[in-house]
């Protein structure tokens, strides 16, 4: 995402540009929201309670960064609705959205219920398009802006017994790239970013569905063995 940025300055003095960062309280959310912060970026960092952003803050406090954390439910139009305008007053135009909140639904196809998948792709896509239309606005304004979508490699291929994720990854890779063309006209560039397995709270995180578990179905031996292979627990 840093180097995306970096080539977007071209025109823009990083003092002046605002990232918006969601799922800043943990992760890669986090860490972008701190590097981005001390090459000089006001940051934006938002996560659906405010508590979680605690240490963000504190870190930002002690090193003397421009960090605002705002609670913000990205799931809900009322969620963004209310929280936007505070933000636009504040900062103006949002200058680069950083789509970064997700979480992983654990579970063979055969066991998700239709709500948990409704849920995965809830926050992992329907958020990020909820997003993207509240700064497109401002965007369009400025005729420029860029908007990078953190994905994963698993928006490119899929495994086993992360189907929903999977599927909602794709989508958003779907989405990302009709959306590079439609805007590249604008002056606003999309971008795609596929993380592999990094070291950060994303297993911790992770939801099982709730049928997962059940040692009557045909596949529990693969899935143990896939558990212990990759360290799901």
């Amino acid at each position: 995402a840093v180097p995306i940025l970096e080539e977007a300055q071209m025109s823009t003095s990083q003092a002046t540009t605002t990232v918006l960062i969601t799922g800043a309280s943990s992760g890669i959310g986090r860490a972008t929201a701190l590097y981005l912060a001390e090459k000089g970026y006001a940051v934006i960092g938002t996560s659906r309670s405010v508590v979680r952003l605690a240490d963000l803050q504190s870190e930002a406090s002690e090193k003397s960064l421009q960090i605002t954390a705002l609670e913000m439910d990205i799931n809900s139009d009322e969620g963004v609705d209310w929280v936007f305008p505070e933000i636009i007053d504040e900062h103006g135009t949002v200058d680069v959205l950083v789509n970064n909140a997700g979480y992983g639904l654990w579970g063979p196809v055969e066991t998700l219920s239709i709500a948990e998948i409704k849920a995965q792709f809830e926050t992992n896509f329907f958020a990020t398009v909820r997003l993207i239309k509240a700064v497109l606005p401002g965007m369009m304004l400025q005729r420029g802006g860029t908007i990078i979508n953190i994905s994963s490699v698993l928006g490119r291929m899929g495994t086993p017994f992360n189907g929903a994720y999977a599927a909602s990854k794709f989508a958003l890779e779907g989405l990302s790239e009709s959306l590079r063309v439609e805007l590249w006209p604008l002056g606003i560039r999309v971008a795609l970013v596929e993380p592999g397995l990094f070291h950060t709270d994303f297993k911790k995180n992770q939801v099982v569905a709730e049928g997962a578990d059940s040692g009557a179905l045909a596949y529990s031996s693969y899935m143990e063995k896939y558990k212990s292979k990759h360290g799901r627990f």
